[in-house]
């Protein structure tokens, strides 16, 4: 049980430090395609910053995370996120799912050699679960619920490929 309790300490311990470490970018620039290029370590780990905090907490720094993304994600030509109807009603009680769903979506098609419309697809949809299941200060959303039954159940996959 001490091991345990101390191995709790550690993770959130490291989890708080690493939350607060994060610095969000400042003075880019996007002009050329080796401008988007050279920031995508940076976009990366801010998806992942932003996948592990809650809504309420680190405001200005989500904001700032925020505008850096959406201002790569709107300009760069190495991805292309198609927003289908399928996801909005996943986005209404909780509008900060959308740039959990775009950076799932992002982050797989830059680490995914295999990324396809489907494989970036699930893995916003994933990214929306996770961060949705681990709470963060979201709504409680009868439709997200239904979408942790379907991850629970094995079924989101499925699902997905009748969305597409």
């Amino acid at each position: 049980m001490k091991h345990f309790f101390f191995s709790l300490c550690f993770v959130l311990l490291f989890s708080f430090s690493h939350a607060q470490d994060f610095v969000p970018p400042e003075n880019y620039t996007f002009e050329t395609k080796k401008d988007y290029k050279k920031y995508e370590d940076k976009v990366l780990e801010s998806i992942d910053w932003l996948q592990s905090v809650g809504v309420n907490m680190y405001i200005n720094q989500r904001r700032q995370t925020n505008k850096f993304l959406l201002e790569w994600m709107e300009g760069t030509p190495d991805v292309s996120i198609e927003i289908r109807g399928y996801i909005l009603p996943y986005l209404t009680e909780n509008p900060d799912m959308l740039m959990t769903f775009m950076g799932g979506y992002v982050k797989d098609a830059l680490t995914n050699d295999a990324s396809t419309t489907y494989s970036a697809n699930l893995a916003g949809v994933r990214a929306i679960v996770t961060y949705y299941k681990d709470g963060n200060g979201l709504k409680k959303d009868k439709s997200l619920e239904k979408l942790l039954k379907l991850d629970d159940k094995n079924k989101l996959e499925s699902w997905l490929k009748k969305q597409l």
